[in-house]
């Protein structure tokens, strides 16, 4: 297939990725366990190259990658995450790396952002650097034998953290890596989390969680079949009740299969009571009706029904209508 006119597909690296075939309905696969979800996420990334970013049912995860390699600390940035704008400029020159409103609105208090020097300034024998970062969070760093921070770690600063920038100078052969294999050397990553109003309003259709651009003044959304939806994330209230929803359907469909069961079982047992008496076994559907005919006259012309039997047998009706002569 053609490209996109306005972004393109690829890896957390950066290196490209084949559109996925397309459904004719526009389907695509959903996931609401972190462990089954796609290891290979996808990353959408501007023609411009200037940042890529993708999205779970409650985070946004966005890197700059137009960072020039000057800028060399977090000290250096001054960072502003509003409910809808985020802000990024260099503090000693001036220049904005980023100033754009958001499609879509975010808790900025429970947003945070991460920022990892070139690998040129990595060549010096300096170790993992933690300033600013709350004690969690330097513990999840020193339980790791690489110095990357994990995207569980940052969700761990908690409230009040969208104010604090994360340091992280990796070795002189590495670069920043996250859970979902984004690699960003030279670059920032902003953890944005969704204030999901509209998934809010219509709980039950959590597509609503899905933001179909990140910016408000992107030229186009992104194709809603690019990718499967990772819902692993889904605020709390939302979640449990999609569980009970889900926990309820799957007791309706294990009682149906259970008087299946016992249908099939009356099924076998009749047919083979009646097989030894030469019965034969008419069942439809809906009902299992038992016609004996009389085994020295097959002709069932003078005979009539002088018996009519119903019972009640797991959960459904079985009528035997004996035609006798």
């Amino acid at each position: 297939p053609l490209p996109y006119a306005h972004y393109s597909l690829v890896r957390g690296d950066g290196s490209p990725l084949e559109r996925p075939d397309k459904h004719p309905f526009a389907l695509t696969r959903v996931y609401y366990k972190e462990r089954e979800c796609p290891t290979d996420a996808v990353w959408y990334e501007s023609l411009d190259h200037s940042y890529r970013w993708r999205q779970t049912a409650g985070e946004v995860q966005l890197q700059l990658l137009n960072m020039p390699d000057t800028v060399t600390s977090a000290k250096q940035l001054n960072v502003a995450i509003e409910p809808y704008n985020i802000r990024v400029l260099d503090r000693c020159t001036g220049e904005v790396y980023l100033d754009a409103e958001l499609a879509r609105g975010l808790v900025p208090e429970d947003s945070t952002w991460t920022f990892c020097t070139p690998s040129a300034a990595a060549g010096s024998n300096a170790a993992a650097a933690t300033k600013h970062l709350p004690a969690i969070a330097q513990q999840a760093m020193a339980d790791t034998n690489h110095p990357s921070l994990t995207k569980q770690h940052s969700r761990s600063l908690g409230p009040g953290s969208g104010s604090q920038a994360m340091v992280v100078v990796p070795a002189p052969a590495t670069s920043i890596q996250d859970a979902s294999g984004a690699v960003g050397e030279g670059r920032m990553q902003l953890y944005l989390a969704k204030m999901n109003l509209e998934l809010y309003e219509r709980p039950w259709q959590h597509s609503a969680s899905w933001w179909p651009r990140l910016f408000a003044d992107d030229p186009s959304d992104i194709a809603w079949d690019d990718e499967a939806k990772d819902y692993s994330d889904l605020p709390p209230a939302v979640a449990a009740a999609h569980e009970a929803a889900a926990a309820e359907e799957e007791r309706g469909r294990m009682e149906d299969w259970e008087r299946k069961e016992v249908r099939q079982k009356l099924q076998v047992s009749l047919a083979s009571l009646f097989a030894s008496a030469g019965s034969v076994l008419l069942l439809p559907a809906t009902s299992i009706n038992i016609c004996m005919l009389s085994s020295s006259n097959s002709s069932s012309s003078g005979s009539s029904c002088t018996q009519k039997q119903e019972q009640q047998f797991g959960g459904g009706r079985l009528i035997a209508g004996l035609l006798l002569r």
